[in-house]
């Protein structure tokens, strides 16, 4: 088996072969889903920062479920495609969402799954996206007070919102 494949071993340690291509087909969809619904609202409704961060959900819940380079390259390509659409200086959010990646699949290992743990994860995983998004695209966002202030906020709507997906798609840890 490859070291690649050793994070979907279940908790008693028996292997789920069968459920290894279907809890990665699951997390590409559910990728896709995400970044286009993001999509649609911050460009196609033109909502902007009323509209939640669906990007950063997704890295952080791929992050959450991949080995650490799957995790660090979806970081990388999902921050491309929101630096596409952002204002901020171009590659600063590729940067940031390859650290989350690399953070995210690094934290995931160390701690057993709760929701108390999700909802930190994803407050403290977009905090960290968008200080690292403020440090990489210079002094033309605001005061870091603000900044964090704004993070802050935007954490705790990734948490409320993150929550209202993984409840409306039935998911679970097992059926990531």
């Amino acid at each position: 088996m490859a070291a690649a494949d050793q994070i979907h071993r279940s908790p008693a340690g028996g292997e789920r072969e069968g459920t290894v291509v279907r809890n990665r087909t699951r997390l590409v969809a559910l990728s896709v889903f995400l970044v286009a619904l993001h999509l649609f609202l911050h460009v196609g409704l033109g909502l902007g920062a009323l509209a939640p961060d669906l990007v950063t959900l997704a890295i952080l819940i791929v992050a959450r479920t991949s080995p650490l380079a799957v995790a660090a390259f979806a970081g990388l390509v999902l921050g491309l495609l929101k630096d596409a659409t952002a204002l901020s200086a171009f590659g600063a959010n590729a940067l940031a969402g390859t650290v989350a990646g690399i953070l995210g699949s690094l934290c995931t290992r160390l701690i057993v799954y709760s929701r108390w743990f999700f909802a930190s994860y994803l407050f403290f995983g977009k905090l960290a996206v968008d200080t690292a998004v403020w440090v990489a695209g210079g002094d033309n966002r605001g005061s870091l007070t603000e900044a964090a202030v704004a993070a802050g906020i935007g954490g705790g709507y990734l948490v409320f919102v993150g929550f209202f997906i993984v409840i409306l798609l039935g998911l679970t840890e097992e059926r990531l």
